[in-house]
């Protein structure tokens, strides 16, 4: 598996929270590959399943979310489009935006904060698209969605950065490891869920997992890499591989788990402590039905929320190693 490739057409699929369901023709012809079933939810997840064929085999939820970040039209002045969202609003100013009204438009983003010192609101920023007043009007109406413009860079020391790394690098970590499975018989069923919603609640993964009602789960997630700026007790090593993280709301069994394997398997590995919410899927998913033991994974990643996420390949390669790994164990073929 071209590892680089696939992470790039990934990122290039635009899928707002609540605008999942369109990427379902997309997803469904990157999971073909690895997936006997597929399946898009009416909440815009969307599932492959691989089954081994043994009768009542056990589940194992791999959930990476589909949503990325980004915005919602809200008004229209003069041409100028007006929006909110979840962009990180410190390094929104002079960007490329694509609207998707009417048909795809891009922007670039201004704001009537005259402070260079001072945070703008959303409501002083704007996106210029060059149209006629009259044009943007017919073409884009309040709640059309808005993303960053795809686009895709190589940087040195195996990083690569674009829009969307969190969370497209974590279902690529998964079809990474159902790659590395594609000709062994494993003893368990695997259904790898790009769950729409998370950055907006986690409807998605919570809906997904009452659906399935999987024996095991396994969350993938961001998590903040080592740059400047950040408290030192929020980031990690940007070397350190996949991170496992403990805490309540994660299972204790399947957890230590996967760090029995992590050493076994010589899968660079770090350990991330979480005292409560964790800010991903994993709780939605645990407490699914009757609750569900789940684990999370991470994947340090720089500049987070922003149009330049950058990740080091070589951490997504980590976590689907040990993901496969993980199935080996509980389909009783390690």
């Amino acid at each position: 598996m071209n590892l680089e490739h696939l992470l790039k057409t990934l990122c290039a699929i635009p899928a707002v929270s609540g605008f999942e369901p369109g990427t379902a023709d997309a997803m469904q012809q990157l999971f073909s590959n690895y997936c006997d079933e597929f399946i898009s939810t009416s909440a815009g997840s969307q599932i492959g399943l691989r089954r081994c064929g043994k009768p009542d085999a056990q589940l194992l939820l791999i959930d990476g979310h589909l949503d990325q970040i980004g915005g919602y039209v809200t008004h229209i002045e003069n041409g100028f489009i007006y929006f909110t969202g979840t962009f990180d609003r410190r390094v929104l100013d002079g960007k490329t935006l694509v609207v998707y009204g009417a048909q795809p438009i891009y922007g670039i983003t201004g704001t009537r904060e005259s402070d260079e010192n001072k945070l703008g609101k959303f409501r002083d920023f704007f996106i210029d698209t060059g149209l006629a007043p009259q044009t943007v009007e017919t073409l884009v109406h309040p709640g059309d969605p808005i993303t960053y413009a795809p686009d895709f860079c190589v940087l040195s020391g195996g990083y690569v950065c674009a829009p969307a790394i969190d969370d497209r690098a974590a279902i690529a970590a998964g079809l990474y490891a159902l790659s590395l499975l594609q000709d062994e018989k494993v003893g368990i069923d695997i259904a790898l869920c790009a769950s729409a919603g998370e950055e907006v609640g986690g409807a998605g993964a919570r809906t997904a997992a009452y659906a399935l009602r999987p024996d095991y789960a396994v969350a993938i997630d961001v998590t903040f890499s080592a740059q400047p700026g950040l408290d030192e007790d929020d980031m990690l090593c940007d070397d350190i591989g996949v991170t496992i993280t403990r805490g309540p709301h994660m299972n204790r069994a399947l957890t230590q788990q996967l760090f029995t394997l992590a050493e076994r398997e010589k899968i660079p590995h770090g350990i991330e402590v979480e005292p409560g919410f964790t800010g991903t899927n994993t709780s939605s998913i645990r407490a699914a039905g009757d609750g569900i033991a789940c684990a999370l994974l991470g994947l340090p990643i720089r500049s987070m929320h922003t149009c330049v996420e950058s990740i080091r390949l070589s951490n997504i390669e980590a976590a689907g190693r040990l993901l496969a790994a993980l199935i080996r164990a509980l389909g009783g073929t390690a």
